[in-house]
């Protein structure tokens, strides 16, 4: 018998026109903005340079908020963000305790991971309804259902922001 991680689904559940989620909204994105997001503090096996370099490849209407790390890293990838000329589309947070509120004002959650066991924070986007991008690795594979509750991708730039021109067009 097998019990996975649960999530609590009273603070991590659908919250579109929340007040909180609105206003994170409105600070951080413009109307017609598409937003990945991506949690985590280990950037560089969570794949966060693939998520930054994915924006070379997709509209500028699309975003990146980017949670958790510390500031030697956050300097790190902020520095790639200008090298490839994406910084002004990418946010750096850090730390915050209102996780589920930038879920739930994201379009997309991304963690191009080179290995898990089984990521939590992806169960919670989908618990907040958001499709999920992820590699198909530890146990992510056993709750992430390809082309329904989001996509697998590749730990590449150009796979997912293939996956994020699919889920462009099902909003449009």
């Amino acid at each position: 018998c097998v019990i996975h991680n649960g999530v609590d689904t009273e603070r991590f559940s659908p919250r579109r026109n929340d007040r909180e989620v609105l206003r994170l909204r409105s600070q951080y994105a413009t109307d017609g903005c598409f937003v990945m997001v991506f949690i985590g503090h280990r950037f560089e096996r969570k794949g966060l340079r693939y998520a930054i370099e994915s924006l070379t490849h997709l509209p500028n209407r699309v975003l990146l908020w980017v949670v958790g790390g510390d500031s030697g890293r956050v300097g790190r990838f902020r520095e790639l963000a200008r090298r490839l000329g994406v910084d002004d589309r990418v946010t750096f947070f850090g730390h915050r305790n209102d996780v589920p509120d930038v879920i739930n004002a994201a379009d997309a959650f991304v963690l191009p991971s080179s290995e898990e066991a089984l990521p939590l924070v992806g169960l919670e986007a989908m618990a907040c309804g958001v499709p999920v991008l992820m590699t198909r690795v530890g146990g992510i594979p056993e709750f992430l259902s390809d082309g329904w509750n989001g996509f697998f991708v590749e730990q590449s730039a150009h796979d997912i922001a293939q996956k994020v021109e699919l889920l462009l067009r099902r909003r449009d």
